[in-house]
């Protein structure tokens, strides 16, 4: 019944072309909720040849849509981010059995995102993000 009022593969066309068009005017929070619309839409496939961008496999288009338009808005700390993976990484990578892997050891790294994440909050400057990973570090070790 929906096919009566749209065609989908048409309206991701349209979506990403107007992505494309906001991001040279600089309407970064139309592109944002153009690449949103356009992830909800990730499971249709559409033909990539209106694509010049050959750095990006085409499935993975509506990921970088949104994710650049996140950067863009400024939405997301990605230091932080990095920071917080980075740390989990060695965490992971440094365990040699299931048992170890709650190990409160691994949130004394953590102090330089904390640091960070108690001047931003004291400031009311931290996103939905952000404010995760700071209810994350008060918890600490369960």
């Amino acid at each position: 019944m929906e096919d009566d009022f749209f065609n989908v593969l048409d309206a991701k066309r349209e979506l990403r072309q107007g992505i494309v068009d906001c991001q040279k005017r600089g309407l970064v929070y139309s592109v944002k909720w153009l690449a949103e619309m356009c992830h909800d839409l990730a499971n249709v496939d559409i033909d990539g040849k209106d694509e010049k961008d050959n750095f990006i496999a085409p499935k993975e288009y509506d990921i970088y849509f949104l994710a650049k338009s996140y950067f863009d808005c400024g939405m997301v700390s990605y230091h932080i981010y990095a920071t917080y993976m980075a740390v989990e990484k060695r965490r992971l990578d440094s365990t040699t059995d299931q048992s170890n892997l709650n190990d409160s050891g691994h949130f004394k790294e953590l102090g330089e995102i904390l640091v960070t994440l108690r001047a931003e909050h004291s400031r009311n400057k931290l996103d939905g993000f952000g404010m995760y990973l700071y209810g994350v570090q008060q918890e600490g070790p369960v």
